[in-house]
């Protein structure tokens, strides 16, 4: 009886996870890489695109293999975002690799728990304000690309069985998802959601940034 449990438990957690990858995390990641993937940027210090060069994450190949390879692409994302908040860290503590850091640290050992609480806020708040990104309020954009992605992968899910995809207009049969969608945009003038948005590219690290971490905190949220 415990273990028919058990099994349970494993399947619900597993149809839970299928269900947070295809309806947040898939169209979450294809958003972040439609905007800010482009290969156009790959002389641009510190874009995706430069970024998956500099560190030759070769299995990172932007918004049309997302589906396939969604963990990739997530670390990938994850990553950066990570590497983005740790610099415009140690540029608020003024720290160089050669020198460490200059500006110097409380004594946390004298510090009660709400001064600890009150310099860890401090420092947030300077780092979101280093990153610009409490200039940024664009949830409701967000949102609708959002749901206009997750409604055409429900689309394109329904077309699909025994691993190949079929064309309902023409009875095509397609193993590729790429090609697929190729077809249905090039024969059958399929409109796929494009997050059209256009980004100043002055401003392109605080945009990616703000939709980084809504698509970390929703995923934290779900899983």
């Amino acid at each position: 009886m415990e273990e028919e449990n058990s099994r349970k438990e494993y399947v619900n957690f597993r149809n839970k996870e299928k269900s947070v990858v295809s309806h947040i995390v898939v169209p979450g990641l294809k958003a972040i890489y439609q905007l800010f993937y482009k290969e156009a940027s790959a002389v641009d210090r510190g874009s995706l695109y430069q970024l998956r060069n500099l560190i030759n994450r070769r299995d990172v190949s932007g918004p049309k293999d997302v589906t396939q390879k969604v963990r990739l692409h997530q670390h990938f994302i994850v990553d950066v975002t990570d590497a983005y908040i740790l610099a415009s860290f140690w540029e608020i503590m003024e720290v160089e690799e050669e020198d460490g850091l200059k500006q110097k640290l409380p004594v946390f050992s004298i510090m009660n728990e709400e001064q600890h609480t009150k310099w860890l806020i401090d420092l947030s708040l300077k780092n979101l304000d280093n990153l610009y990104l409490r200039e940024v309020n664009n949830f409701e954009q967000i949102n609708q690309d959002l749901l206009s992605l997750s409604t055409e992968d429900e689309k394109i899910k329904r077309m699909k069985a025994n691993n190949y995809h079929l064309c309902p207009f023409c009875g095509n049969s397609f193993s590729s998802l790429t090609w697929f969608k190729k077809h249905l945009k090039n024969k059958h003038n399929w409109n796929c959601h494009v997050w059209d948005k256009n980004v100043n590219p002055t401003f392109a690290v605080k945009h990616f940034l703000f939709m980084s971490l809504i698509f970390r905190d929703t995923c934290n949220a779900f899983c």
